[in-house]
């Protein structure tokens, strides 16, 4: 697995509030980077990203910078997986984060925890196979399982 900055300031070292518009280009310049220098397109089955940046800040991605992964993907047919599991249901406003730059994903991850921890259910939507879901029972913070 390789990874590609994110379009950020802290992630170019640049000051807080810099252009959107070039950071969301030197992104998308990485990621040319890294597909023509560091993984072939022949050699990669996908582009992985979360949009919104959640271990780094919460940091929403720019729809632009979404659109032009989707066009990447699309340029070297690579799948564009999407992962919800901390921005989706409803918890950026939208039911999906995604839905905010017009984005459609190949494979969207998600999952909810529900009732204290008493279940956890994922699900991964895959258009060409259909949703595909999984559930578990969990301790809870209340000693049931």
């Amino acid at each position: 697995m390789l990874t590609a900055p994110f379009p950020y300031w802290h992630h170019f070292n640049a000051v807080p509030g810099a252009d959107e518009a070039e950071l969301v280009r030197a992104s998308l310049y990485q990621m040319e980077l890294l597909l023509s220098q560091q993984s072939a397109p022949s050699d990669t089955a996908a582009i992985i990203i979360e949009p919104v940046l959640g271990e780094g800040g919460y940091v929403p991605a720019p729809p632009a910078f979404l659109q032009g992964l989707r066009a990447i993907c699309d340029k070297h047919d690579l799948l564009l997986i999407v992962d919800e599991v901390q921005s989706g249901f409803g918890r950026t406003g939208r039911m999906f984060n995604i839905e905010y730059s017009g984005v459609r994903p190949d494979i969207m991850i998600m999952a909810k925890v529900c009732a204290t921890s008493l279940c956890f259910c994922h699900a991964i939507i895959d258009p060409v196979r259909g949703l595909q879901m999984g559930f578990r029972s969990a301790p809870s913070s209340v000693g049931r399982s």
